[in-house]
Protein backbone atom coordinates (compact mmCIF):
# COMPACT_ATOMS: atom_id res chain seq x y z
CA UNK A 1 0.00 0.00 0.00
CA UNK A 2 1.83 3.42 -0.82
CA UNK A 3 2.59 5.89 1.57
CA UNK A 4 -0.13 8.72 1.97
CA UNK A 5 1.22 11.92 0.19
CA UNK A 6 2.09 14.66 3.00
CA UNK A 7 0.33 18.26 2.42
CA UNK A 8 3.82 20.91 2.44
CA UNK A 9 3.97 22.97 5.09
CA UNK A 10 3.37 26.56 4.79
CA UNK A 11 6.14 28.73 5.20
CA UNK A 12 6.39 31.54 7.84
CA UNK A 13 6.06 34.12 5.50
CA UNK A 14 2.83 32.56 3.54
CA UNK A 15 1.20 32.03 6.88
CA UNK A 16 2.59 35.73 7.91
CA UNK A 17 0.42 36.57 4.87
CA UNK A 18 -2.66 35.01 5.37
CA UNK A 19 -2.84 35.95 8.57
CA UNK A 20 -2.37 40.03 7.57
CA UNK A 21 -4.88 39.77 4.69
CA UNK A 22 -7.02 38.49 7.39
CA UNK A 23 -6.44 41.14 9.67
CA UNK A 24 -7.27 43.91 6.74
CA UNK A 25 -10.74 41.79 5.57
CA UNK A 26 -10.91 42.33 9.88
CA UNK A 27 -10.50 45.89 9.81
CA UNK A 28 -12.56 46.54 6.16
CA UNK A 29 -15.41 44.99 7.57
CA UNK A 30 -15.15 46.80 11.33
CA UNK A 31 -15.15 50.02 9.49
CA UNK A 32 -18.09 49.22 6.84
CA UNK A 33 -19.80 48.06 9.94
CA UNK A 34 -19.11 51.40 11.94
CA UNK A 35 -20.35 53.34 8.94
CA UNK A 36 -23.86 51.72 8.82
CA UNK A 37 -24.31 51.75 12.33
CA UNK A 38 -23.08 54.82 14.35
CA UNK A 39 -25.16 56.94 12.12
CA UNK A 40 -28.24 57.24 14.44
CA UNK A 41 -29.04 60.62 13.63
CA UNK A 42 -29.41 59.29 9.76
CA UNK A 43 -31.31 56.75 10.69
CA UNK A 44 -34.02 58.75 11.68
CA UNK A 45 -34.44 60.46 8.80
CA UNK A 46 -34.35 57.39 5.94
CA UNK A 47 -35.79 54.10 5.78
CA UNK A 48 -32.61 52.18 5.13
CA UNK A 49 -28.83 53.84 5.49
CA UNK A 50 -26.01 52.00 3.54
CA UNK A 51 -22.67 52.84 2.27
CA UNK A 52 -22.40 52.94 -1.84
CA UNK A 53 -21.26 50.14 -2.16
CA UNK A 54 -24.16 47.94 -0.49
CA UNK A 55 -26.84 50.12 -2.70
CA UNK A 56 -25.16 49.34 -5.97
CA UNK A 57 -25.04 45.57 -5.11
CA UNK A 58 -28.33 45.50 -3.95
CA UNK A 59 -29.41 47.75 -7.14
CA UNK A 60 -27.56 45.89 -10.04
CA UNK A 61 -29.70 43.02 -11.13
CA UNK A 62 -28.93 39.28 -9.95
CA UNK A 63 -27.92 38.20 -13.09
CA UNK A 64 -25.55 40.91 -14.14
CA UNK A 65 -22.60 38.41 -12.24
CA UNK A 66 -19.36 40.26 -14.12
CA UNK A 67 -20.46 43.62 -12.62
CA UNK A 68 -21.60 42.22 -9.53
CA UNK A 69 -17.81 40.41 -8.69
CA UNK A 70 -16.28 43.81 -10.45
CA UNK A 71 -18.02 46.12 -7.47
CA UNK A 72 -17.90 43.69 -4.62
CA UNK A 73 -14.33 42.52 -5.36
CA UNK A 74 -12.99 45.90 -6.04
CA UNK A 75 -10.36 46.88 -3.43
CA UNK A 76 -10.62 44.10 -1.47
CA UNK A 77 -7.59 41.99 -0.03
CA UNK A 78 -7.09 38.42 -2.05
CA UNK A 79 -8.99 40.16 -5.11
CA UNK A 80 -7.34 43.62 -5.39
CA UNK A 81 -5.05 42.76 -8.54
CA UNK A 82 -8.10 40.76 -10.72
CA UNK A 83 -10.51 43.93 -9.82
CA UNK A 84 -8.06 46.47 -10.53
CA UNK A 85 -7.38 44.87 -13.91
CA UNK A 86 -10.86 44.49 -14.85
CA UNK A 87 -11.81 48.16 -13.48
CA UNK A 88 -8.90 49.82 -15.25
CA UNK A 89 -10.80 49.02 -18.20
CA UNK A 90 -13.75 50.95 -17.45
CA UNK A 91 -11.62 54.35 -16.31
CA UNK A 92 -11.34 57.13 -17.97
CA UNK A 93 -8.09 57.72 -19.64
CA UNK A 94 -5.26 58.63 -16.81
CA UNK A 95 -1.78 58.39 -16.02
CA UNK A 96 -2.60 57.06 -12.56
CA UNK A 97 -5.19 54.36 -12.72
CA UNK A 98 -4.31 53.37 -9.15
CA UNK A 99 -4.73 56.74 -7.77
CA UNK A 100 -8.33 56.64 -9.79
CA UNK A 101 -9.00 53.16 -8.52
CA UNK A 102 -7.72 53.96 -4.78
CA UNK A 103 -10.51 57.89 -5.08
CA UNK A 104 -13.14 55.13 -6.59
CA UNK A 105 -12.75 52.22 -3.42
CA UNK A 106 -13.16 55.13 -0.71
CA UNK A 107 -16.20 56.61 -2.65
CA UNK A 108 -17.76 53.00 -2.29
CA UNK A 109 -17.33 52.39 1.41
CA UNK A 110 -17.11 55.55 2.89
CA UNK A 111 -20.16 57.37 1.00
CA UNK A 112 -23.44 56.88 2.68
CA UNK A 113 -26.94 56.40 1.10
CA UNK A 114 -29.93 57.09 2.64
CA UNK A 115 -33.36 55.76 1.01
CA UNK A 116 -36.41 57.44 1.40
CA UNK A 117 -38.13 55.67 -0.76
CA UNK A 118 -38.41 52.80 -3.33
CA UNK A 119 -39.59 53.54 -6.95
CA UNK A 120 -42.62 51.39 -8.59
CA UNK A 121 -41.68 50.00 -12.12
CA UNK A 122 -44.04 52.01 -13.86
CA UNK A 123 -42.03 55.76 -12.61
CA UNK A 124 -38.96 54.13 -13.09
CA UNK A 125 -40.27 53.51 -16.90
CA UNK A 126 -41.20 56.92 -17.69
CA UNK A 127 -38.12 58.34 -15.82
CA UNK A 128 -36.47 55.99 -18.72
CA UNK A 129 -38.59 57.72 -21.33
CA UNK A 130 -37.75 61.14 -20.02
CA UNK A 131 -34.36 60.61 -20.17
CA UNK A 132 -34.19 59.20 -23.27
CA UNK A 133 -36.31 62.72 -24.61
CA UNK A 134 -33.95 65.00 -22.49
CA UNK A 135 -31.11 64.18 -23.67
CA UNK A 136 -32.27 64.47 -27.54
CA UNK A 137 -34.17 67.46 -26.82
CA UNK A 138 -33.69 70.72 -29.51
CA UNK A 139 -33.20 73.30 -27.19
CA UNK A 140 -30.77 71.32 -25.37
CA UNK A 141 -28.65 70.52 -28.21
CA UNK A 142 -28.66 74.62 -28.77
CA UNK A 143 -27.09 75.26 -25.67
CA UNK A 144 -24.32 72.38 -26.58
CA UNK A 145 -22.82 75.09 -29.40
CA UNK A 146 -21.48 76.77 -26.24
CA UNK A 147 -20.63 74.39 -23.73
CA UNK A 148 -19.51 70.81 -26.55
CA UNK A 149 -21.60 67.59 -25.94
CA UNK A 150 -22.00 66.64 -22.29
CA UNK A 151 -20.53 63.32 -20.24
CA UNK A 152 -23.34 60.69 -19.91
CA UNK A 153 -22.23 61.37 -16.16
CA UNK A 154 -23.14 65.04 -16.67
CA UNK A 155 -26.48 64.26 -18.75
CA UNK A 156 -27.55 62.47 -15.38
CA UNK A 157 -27.26 64.99 -13.28
CA UNK A 158 -28.60 67.18 -15.41
CA UNK A 159 -32.18 65.26 -15.90
CA UNK A 160 -32.25 64.83 -12.09
CA UNK A 161 -32.12 68.42 -11.51
CA UNK A 162 -34.75 69.36 -14.28
CA UNK A 163 -36.99 66.11 -12.84
CA UNK A 164 -36.61 68.07 -9.50
CA UNK A 165 -38.07 71.46 -10.96
CA UNK A 166 -40.35 70.03 -13.41
CA UNK A 167 -42.03 68.49 -9.58
CA UNK A 168 -41.97 71.81 -8.16
CA UNK A 169 -44.20 73.21 -10.36
CA UNK A 170 -46.93 71.74 -10.19
CA UNK A 171 -46.86 72.17 -6.63
CA UNK A 172 -45.98 76.16 -7.47
CA UNK A 173 -42.43 75.54 -4.79
CA UNK A 174 -38.89 75.16 -5.08
CA UNK A 175 -37.41 71.71 -5.15
CA UNK A 176 -36.39 71.07 -1.38
CA UNK A 177 -33.17 69.35 -2.78
CA UNK A 178 -29.67 69.79 -2.13
CA UNK A 179 -28.73 69.51 -6.29
CA UNK A 180 -31.52 72.35 -6.98
CA UNK A 181 -29.31 74.84 -4.83
CA UNK A 182 -28.43 78.05 -7.01
CA UNK A 183 -30.75 77.23 -10.11
CA UNK A 184 -34.04 79.08 -10.40
CA UNK A 185 -36.52 78.76 -13.46
CA UNK A 186 -35.96 81.17 -16.73
CA UNK A 187 -37.34 81.53 -20.38
CA UNK A 188 -34.84 80.83 -23.00
CA UNK A 189 -34.67 84.41 -24.09
CA UNK A 190 -33.05 84.98 -20.53
CA UNK A 191 -31.02 81.70 -20.54
CA UNK A 192 -29.23 82.99 -23.96
CA UNK A 193 -28.88 86.59 -22.18
CA UNK A 194 -27.39 84.98 -19.32
CA UNK A 195 -23.46 84.85 -18.58
CA UNK A 196 -21.17 81.68 -18.75
CA UNK A 197 -23.01 80.57 -15.48
CA UNK A 198 -26.10 79.62 -17.19
CA UNK A 199 -24.11 77.93 -20.47
CA UNK A 200 -22.11 75.65 -18.32
CA UNK A 201 -25.28 73.57 -17.34
CA UNK A 202 -27.22 72.63 -20.57
CA UNK A 203 -30.71 72.17 -18.24
CA UNK A 204 -33.52 73.48 -20.50
CA UNK A 205 -35.96 76.26 -18.52
CA UNK A 206 -33.18 76.62 -16.08
CA UNK A 207 -30.20 79.41 -15.03
CA UNK A 208 -27.55 79.04 -12.77
CA UNK A 209 -27.31 81.85 -9.93
CA UNK A 210 -24.51 80.54 -8.11
CA UNK A 211 -22.58 77.38 -8.30
CA UNK A 212 -23.49 74.27 -7.13
CA UNK A 213 -20.39 72.48 -6.01
CA UNK A 214 -21.97 69.26 -5.21
CA UNK A 215 -23.28 69.40 -8.86
CA UNK A 216 -19.60 70.32 -10.56
CA UNK A 217 -18.36 67.29 -8.10
CA UNK A 218 -21.05 64.68 -9.19
CA UNK A 219 -20.09 65.35 -12.98
CA UNK A 220 -15.99 64.50 -12.58
CA UNK A 221 -14.13 61.06 -11.18
CA UNK A 222 -14.73 59.37 -9.25
CA UNK A 223 -18.57 59.52 -9.97
CA UNK A 224 -17.76 58.93 -13.75
CA UNK A 225 -15.69 56.15 -13.11
CA UNK A 226 -18.16 55.08 -10.90
CA UNK A 227 -20.75 54.97 -13.93
CA UNK A 228 -18.41 53.29 -16.16
CA UNK A 229 -18.61 50.38 -13.79
CA UNK A 230 -21.95 49.83 -13.48
CA UNK A 231 -22.07 49.72 -17.59
CA UNK A 232 -25.81 48.79 -18.76
CA UNK A 233 -28.34 50.15 -17.04
CA UNK A 234 -25.98 52.06 -15.07
CA UNK A 235 -28.11 55.12 -16.08
CA UNK A 236 -31.30 54.16 -14.17
CA UNK A 237 -29.13 53.37 -11.22
CA UNK A 238 -27.75 56.43 -11.28
CA UNK A 239 -30.68 58.34 -11.58
CA UNK A 240 -32.27 56.21 -8.93
CA UNK A 241 -29.75 57.13 -6.59
CA UNK A 242 -29.81 60.93 -6.87
CA UNK A 243 -33.76 61.36 -7.06
CA UNK A 244 -34.81 58.33 -4.50
CA UNK A 245 -31.69 58.97 -2.18
CA UNK A 246 -29.69 61.51 -0.48
CA UNK A 247 -25.90 60.51 -0.46
CA UNK A 248 -23.76 61.36 2.74
CA UNK A 249 -19.47 62.08 1.72
CA UNK A 250 -17.41 61.01 4.80
CA UNK A 251 -15.42 63.77 6.45
CA UNK A 252 -14.05 61.86 9.45
CA UNK A 253 -14.43 57.94 9.81
CA UNK A 254 -13.44 57.65 13.20
CA UNK A 255 -16.01 60.47 14.29
CA UNK A 256 -18.96 58.91 12.27
CA UNK A 257 -19.00 62.77 10.60
CA UNK A 258 -20.93 63.35 6.79
CA UNK A 259 -21.98 65.96 4.64
CA UNK A 260 -24.29 66.18 2.21
CA UNK A 261 -24.00 66.11 -1.56
CA UNK A 262 -27.37 65.12 -2.81
CA UNK A 263 -31.00 64.58 -1.60
CA UNK A 264 -33.23 65.98 0.75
Amino acid sequence: MGKKRKRPAKSATALATNAANHTKRLKSDEANSRLTQEHLVLSRYYRRVVTLRQYLLEELPSTSKARRRRIASLGKSGHGSDATANTSLHLNASNDKNGDITHLVRLLDTTLVGELKRSIPTVVEARQRDFAAFTQSEERSLLWTDTGPCSPQSEIVDFVIATLFNRAMRSERKPQHVLANGFHLATRKQILDKNVYAMEFNIPGLVSQFPNHHVAALKKAPWTDLLGLLGVSGDDIMIRLLLDCAIFSCVDENKSAFYQISGM
